[in-house]
């Protein structure tokens, strides 16, 4: 008969849609199923006399109601959301028709009635519970149970305890109060793990539960490294990603919302990882990535996150391993894509009104067009260190406008950073006035003053008793080093005694001779005739150093890498080399002048 193909579908639906993956998949053959048992429903209306058929339609009502309730729960717009609890209330009460104290019918209502309506949800559980018992069906009695148990939960949430726990130690976590939003948030942890209320959190089987469970564990593991402890913020963040598995229990988040919080979830533990010394930063990076595109979140997320996981890629690459490079250039090229489009989308929307929204503008924008940067110089290096100088310089040409961003907020040194990456790159492919201006960019970008370069106030030597940001004078320093080594490189010997005269006045007075000496020693290497270069060079060198006035009382220089790397671009070092080089830090008087020595020996 019809009907009974009607149900053999609907069952064949449902069973697929319990072991489909896809959230997504799932509503649609289950909403597939739903309609099915309506028809056959329809079908079973007018043969209700018969007490076979009688049993039959309360089968078919009830597994509606139930089907409705999962279309329910997986519905991402509210209306469809609505719309499938009044189907599945319709046939709960059409169940109750014909088997008034139906156990599971009632359970339904209660389901239903328990969002906004609890006194009224407590009645159908207690009527529910009695019908169980009465029939001494264990399965209802289980199922009653178990919602009674939620029920007690969400009115411990409502009253205090974990929710308002978590509430607020996120609060405070945003407000900088670390430790006090660690004590509540560890406190909403060790309740919800516990048996009595339903734990452990892995246990936990109710939606509103387990989203609550990783907000907790997620705002736990962020208190969590912001002091430093990575391993606990893995182990916490790690336990936040198994709540978000597709499995028996529901998850917290229906999609998109589940794959974005999973993305930004990965993005944190990627940073731990690494933090932590693990080598899952990458394996976390990449699932970051995943994430977002498969949530089609915002491309700013998605970019970012294939930004992180392309930079890692590059480090393998400058490890040894060639086949990352494989991967690492389609990704750094799709970040690239994704975070022009995020900024391009900012830009169109509406006008800021206000000043803070001016400032959150102008610091979104900021952020995109430094990662986009960040990006370039990536690429750029990958390039290079495949040996491909053409596609490295046309990064170079597509990425010049990002030095001219005028930014003067906190991420300036990390600006400054990355226009002497730059310039590395440009000096390895022989822009040397291109790798001039950046080098420029970033002395004025890490602190630098002097009007002559287009900067208001005084030159770079700082008032007795100031003291200077120490990153900031380092990054200075490097400029300078580097921009001297450049200038020696195309012979412009007035240049050199500049930037010279310049590093002497960032120089504490008590290191000035070692780098003097030290300088002199790489600006020598670069000159075209040694003899008539080291004639014409150490002139200005001595009256560059010998003009300074009192040093600053600051940290010791520690450049020496720096020179390294801009001499070894001469003798075609690869940047992946050059930038290990610039990693290494050397103080003056803690390593002898030998280490340096066999770098710049192992240039030649």
């Amino acid at each position: 008969m019809l009907w009974q193909i009607y149900k053999a579908e609907a069952n064949a639906l449902t069973h697929h849609a319990h072991h489909e993956q896809d959230p997504w998949q799932r509503q649609q053959h289950l909403s597939e199923a739903l309609g099915m048992y309506r028809r056959a429903d329809d079908l079973l209306k007018g043969r209700l006399e018969a007490c076979r058929e009688k049993g039959l339609a309360l089968q078919c009502r009830l597994n509606a109601a139930c089907l409705a309730l999962q279309v329910s729960a997986l519905s991402q717009q509210s209306g469809e959301r609505q719309q499938a609890e009044a189907v599945a209330h319709r046939f709960a009460n059409a169940a109750l028709e014909l088997d008034p104290e139906n156990p599971h019918a009632l359970l339904v209502l209660a389901r239903l009635a328990a969002g906004s309506r609890k006194s009224l949800a407590e009645q159908y559980l207690r009527k529910a519970r009695m019908w169980a018992q009465k029939r001494k069906d264990e399965d209802a009695a289980a199922q009653a149970t178990e919602l009674e148990r939620s029920l007690q939960t969400e009115a411990q949430l409502q009253v205090g305890s974990p929710l308002v726990w978590v509430q607020k130690g996120t609060e405070l976590f945003k407000r900088g109060e670390i430790p006090e939003a660690e004590r509540l948030l560890k406190e909403a942890v060790d309740y919800m793990d516990q048996q009595a209320h339903g734990g452990p959190i892995e246990a936990l089987s109710e939606r509103p539960s387990r989203a609550l469970a990783f907000d907790a564990l997620e705002a736990l593991a962020e208190c969590l490294a912001a002091r430093k402890d990575f391993e606990g913020s893995l182990e916490c963040g790690q336990r936040a990603a198994g709540l978000l598995e597709v499995g028996a229990s529901q998850v917290p988040f229906v999609e998109p919302e589940r794959s974005r919080r999973e993305g930004l979830l990965f993005l944190s533990l990627g940073h731990a990882a690494e933090a932590a010394s693990s080598k899952e930063a990458l394996s976390f990076f990449r699932r970051a990535a995943q994430a977002f595109q498969r949530s089609d979140s915002r491309p700013a997320l998605e970019g970012t996150a294939l930004l992180e996981f392309g930079l890692r890629l590059v480090q393998e690459v400058d490890a040894g391993d060639q086949h990352s490079a494989d991967l690492a250039m389609p990704t750094l090229e799709r970040a690239l894509e994704k975070l022009k489009l995020a900024h391009g989308q900012m830009l169109k929307g509406t006008s800021a009104d206000n000043a803070g929204s001016q400032k959150q503008h102008g610091m979104a924008s900021e952020r995109l067009l430094r990662r986009q940067l960040q990006c370039q110089v990536a690429l750029c290096s990958l390039h290079l260190s495949m040996g491909d100088s053409t596609a490295a310089e046309e990064v170079l040409s597509a990425s010049r406008h990002l030095l001219e961003v005028e930014y003067d907020g906190p991420s300036r040194l990390e600006w400054a950073s990355l226009c002497g990456k730059w310039a590395f790159a440009a000096a390895k492919v022989g822009r040397l006035q291109e790798a001039e201006d950046a080098l420029r960019t970033k002395w004025k970008l890490a602190g630098g003053k002097d009007p002559e370069w287009g900067q208001d106030g005084p030159d770079m030597q700082l008032p007795e008793g100031s003291c200077p940001h120490p990153d900031g004078l380092r990054l200075q320093q490097e400029a300078l080093q580097s921009l001297a080594l450049v200038r020696q490189k195309v012979q412009d010997a007035v240049g050199v005694e500049d930037a010279m005269s310049r590093l002497s006045r960032a120089t504490p007075e008590t290191s000035r001779g070692e780098v003097q000496k030290e300088m002199q020693h790489h600006l020598q290497r670069l000159a075209v005739d040694p003899q008539s270069r080291d004639a014409a060079s150490a002139p200005h060198l001595k009256a560059g150093m010998s003009s300074s006035r009192s040093g600053l009382q600051v940290s010791l220089l520690q450049g020496g890498a720096c020179l390294a790397a801009l001499a070894a671009l001469v003798a075609g070092l690869s940047v992946a080399q050059i930038e290990t080089m610039n990693s290494i830090v050397w103080p003056f008087h803690i390593h002898s002048f030998q280490t340096l020595q066999n770098w710049s020996l192992a240039f030649k």
